[in-house]
């Protein structure tokens, strides 16, 4: 019956032009044994006039984008666009030339540039035993590298876009709150300053009253500035200078998504997207390393085929062949293996501590998740059962009822219900960390993890 009446109240002054006068009138009444119950209602409840309206109201300005189309402009991020400009051209190269280092054309003249002493060779420098197998290898690692690199620039675009979006609701809805709070301190100083000249006044709850509305009013100025940092956040998402809002949706509510959440194996594969990224670093590394090796084993220096005209005579005599041998106990690039094996075991090592490190955060996660939704669970609890709202309902039958309790009240239940939201949200937050350090952020088929029907997100 009490929320049939707010509902009546808001809807009934929602329109109404003179709503701080009518504020001003109702104290008188509360100092009025006659006055009517349902303008009692009035008076506690009237404070949540404007904070019920829907998010689009607040977002009537400039165009709208839903969630799921601002996720996905994840795929049109500036940093990609880099990324697809290497891959491009990576398509466009190809390993070094088999088996062949290079190739030399030698010419000699002898003095007096006589033409009939004219010398030439074609001197060619073979690769070393498995240098052409490692030089295609460290190519192609480097080919599907920075695809996954790309890979995992969207995922970090994508848990951008899920931060500002988290970030704007929150701030949005802590707004609504505090307005909401603000209006009940506002009632409470005008009841206060109502009983100045009674005997059960007190100065040090008008006092304390309107500090508590400066302090709520710095509040809201700077949830208001954080708002306008989001929003400008997410039009430079939207590469547009344009006003943006996101559409007045419902987000998946905290059971959705403890539902969704204890369906996750929660461990670390290697589909991973930073594994998968380390996994191919670490093979580049490797590669190089092979091919360091490789290129020592360049046991036949060069072939040589040359032709001297000096020798003259038949054609034969004047065609020579010969061969270069490097001795293999003297090798020039001993230094260079030796620090290619350093940066492999460097990169063997990394890549083991961060699969381990993985594997330990998502069990943390977990971990912190399930509490979350314990405390989560105890605050709706206190607030349908045991909580002001059923202590509100009981006082209410009673005779003599003290405007100033119900102000107290109305705090009260406004109060938890900012409790509710925090919690709320650092749910959200600790959920997109979640799905991040998991890699389910962007494992196919891409969701947006927000929806209540997890719809899916074409990247």
């Amino acid at each position: 019956m009490i929320y049939k009446w707010v509902c009546f109240v808001q809807v009934f002054f929602m329109f109404n032009r003179q709503q701080r006068y009518i504020q001003k009138q109702s104290a008188a009444f509360f100092l009025r044994k006659e006055h009517p119950l349902p303008f009692l209602f009035f008076a506690v409840f009237f404070s949540s006039l404007f904070v019920s309206l829907p998010v689009l109201c607040r977002n009537s300005a400039g165009f709208e984008i839903a969630i799921g189309d601002f996720l996905a402009s994840a795929k049109i991020d500036l940093l990609l666009k880099n990324q697809e400009e290497k891959i491009s051209y990576l398509h466009t190269t190809s390993p070094n030339t088999p088996f062949l280092n290079k190739a030399e054309l030698r010419t000699r003249t002898d003095e007096g540039f006589d033409q009939s002493g004219q010398r030439y060779s074609l001197r060619l420098y073979p690769n070393g035993q498995g240098e052409t197998k490692a030089g295609k290898k460290v190519y192609h690692a480097t080919v599907k590298s920075n695809r996954t690199q790309y890979d995992l620039l969207l995922h970090r675009a994508l848990k951008k876009r899920y931060i500002l979006v988290i970030n704007l609701l929150k701030e949005l809805d802590y707004l609504d709150l505090k307005k909401k709070l603000m209006l009940v301190q506002e009632d409470k100083a005008i009841v206060l300053n109502s009983r100045i000249n009674t005997p059960d006044f007190r100065i040090t709850e008008l006092i304390k009253a309107k500090d508590t509305l400066v302090e709520l009013q710095i509040e809201i100025i700077g949830l208001e500035n954080k708002i306008s940092a989001v929003e400008e956040s997410i039009r430079s998402c939207m590469q547009t200078e344009d006003s943006i809002a996101l559409k007045g949706e419902t987000l998946a509510g905290v059971d959705l998504v403890r539902k969704t959440f204890l369906q996750f194996d929660h461990h670390v594969d290697d589909d991973n997207i930073y594994l998968k990224n380390s996994n191919y670093d670490k093979e580049i590394v490797q590669g190089m390393y092979e091919l360091e090796k490789a290129e020592g084993k360049r046991y036949i220096n060069f072939f040589e085929a040359a032709y001297d005209n000096d020798e003259g005579g038949r054609p034969s005599d004047s065609i020579s062949f010969g061969v270069g041998i490097n001795l293999p106990f003297i090798r020039s690039n001993r230094m260079e293996v030796n620090r290619r094996k350093l940066q492999f075991l460097s990169a063997k090592g990394e890549n083991e501590e961060l699969k381990r490190s993985l594997g330990e955060n998502v069990r943390l996660l977990s971990g912190e998740m399930n509490n979350m939704f314990r405390q989560y669970d105890v605050l709706m609890e206190e607030k349908t059962t045991g909580g002001t709202e059923s202590a509100l309902k009981k006082y209410m039958e009673t005779e003599g009822i003290d405007p100033l309790m119900l102000l107290d009240m109305q705090e009260s239940i406004v109060k938890t219900d900012i409790l509710i939201k925090q919690k709320q949200y650092e749910i959200y937050t600790k959920y997109l960390e979640y799905l991040d350090i998991s890699g389910q952020l962007t494992r196919h088929p891409i969701r947006n993890y927000l929806s209540p029907d997890l719809e899916q997100i074409e990247l």
